[in-house]
């Protein structure tokens, strides 16, 4: 039963990456190139 509420936190982790900050270079795009 403890398995559960942390699968569920590990969501909430994804959820809370900034996405803007990839724009439009997508994944490690540092915008330099």
């Amino acid at each position: 039963l403890v398995v559960v509420p942390v699968a569920q936190v590990q969501f909430n982790i994804v959820e809370e990456f900034p996405m803007s900050q990839r724009g439009s270079g997508g994944f490690g795009s540092t915008g330099k190139h």
